[in-house]
């Protein structure tokens, strides 16, 4: 029986060659099957989780895009959010899912949700190789657009601020978990939105809410004020395009 380290093993294998030509590095050795690119603006990273499961494995991504442009106007308070202040903090995420909803696995099977793909036992290398092919599909098809149009500010501003008196699904990008508030009010701002104003009184509600109920939710309230004042020194980007 192959357990799932060898599934994870093989499909290093074969990810390391073709993000190899994509420009990715494979920076963390096993048993993490994690890909990182550089940028003069930024980095992506491609994340794959193997899993154990009652037939097998399960093997799914998440890619994540980080904007320098965007980040470092809130980078000295990310250990406020649980971020190492020397980590590369991701500004958005992308998934196929979120882009083209037949992408959504196995919907009646929670083990198999949300993008992942079941390695059958004694199927391992085929199934593998399969979902592999159908990943490359996805990046050079589906990913690598959205990624090429979220270098624009004010596209970001329509996904992540396009209705600010609500939170709400941004579609082809995801937010990131514990820096969304950030992203919303810094990208408004260099995006030069006319609701600039609206989105901090909307987003900070949220986090007088929080801070109502726990101290972590106090202590993110006050860096999010704290990022509000340093941003009244920062003007909108002339050229939208991150760099």
């Amino acid at each position: 029986m192959v357990h799932f380290e060898d599934v994870e093993k093989y499909l290093i294998e074969i990810a390391t060659d073709y993000l190899k030509s994509q420009g990715f590095e494979h920076l963390v050795e096993d048993p993490a099957c994690v890909f990182t690119k550089f940028f003069p603006f930024g980095f992506d990273q491609i994340t794959f989780d193997v899993s154990t499961v009652i037939r097998g494995s399960s093997v799914k991504y998440v890619l994540v895009r980080g904007y320098k442009d965007i980040e470092k106007h809130w980078e000295k308070y990310y250990e406020v959010v649980g971020y190492p202040l020397t980590s590369d903090v991701p500004t958005i995420g992308t998934h196929a899912i979120f882009i083209d909803k037949k992408y959504e696995k196995y919907p009646d099977d929670a083990m198999m949700y949300s993008g992942a793909d079941l390695i059958r036992y004694n199927h391992e290398r085929q199934d593998v190789e399969q979902y592999f092919e159908e990943f490359k599909w996805q990046y050079e098809n589906l990913l690598m657009p959205v990624l090429e149009k979220s270098r624009d500010v004010r596209w970001l501003d329509q996904k992540i601020n396009a209705e600010p008196l609500k939170f709400k699904d941004f579609g082809e990008i995801a937010p990131m978990a514990h820096s969304t508030e950030f992203h919303k009010l810094i990208i408004a701002k260099l995006a030069g939105n006319p609701s600039y104003e609206q989105i901090y009184q909307l987003v900070r509600g949220t986090l007088v809410e929080w801070a109502n109920e726990e101290e972590e939710g106090k202590n993110i309230l006050a860096a999010f004020d704290k990022v509000y004042e340093d941003l009244k020194q920062v003007k909108p980007l002339e050229n939208p395009i991150l760099e």
